[in-house]
């Protein structure tokens, strides 16, 4: 495997373009993007990436619906949700 990684690595290397190709994917790959809400226990629910992270983070909000404004807190980002149930009441926009 390492013979193979090397190979590739030195392939790779050799490509004029590499450094305009890598800048234009992380530009088209940061692109925030939310996830479909869904509804459990009154509560809403969503997830959300802002760009380069690997994981969205998971969102809850209340479920009132009476056009009040509403504030959702996050509730566990990728790196805690194996760890802990997440975190409740840090706000945000």
């Amino acid at each position: 495997m390492k013979e193979q990684t090397a190979f590739t690595r030195a392939y790779l290397d050799r490509i004029p373009q590499r450094d305009a190709i890598r800048r234009r994917l992380t530009t088209l790959w940061n692109a925030s993007a939310t996830g479909v809400p869904w509804r459990e226990a009154g509560r809403l629910f969503f997830t959300e990436n802002p760009g380069l992270q690997q994981q969205p983070a998971l969102y809850e909000q209340d479920g009132r619906q009476d056009g009040r404004d509403r504030e959702h807190w996050l509730r566990a980002e990728a790196e805690v949700l194996g760890r802990s149930s997440g975190r409740r009441g840090q706000k945000s926009a």
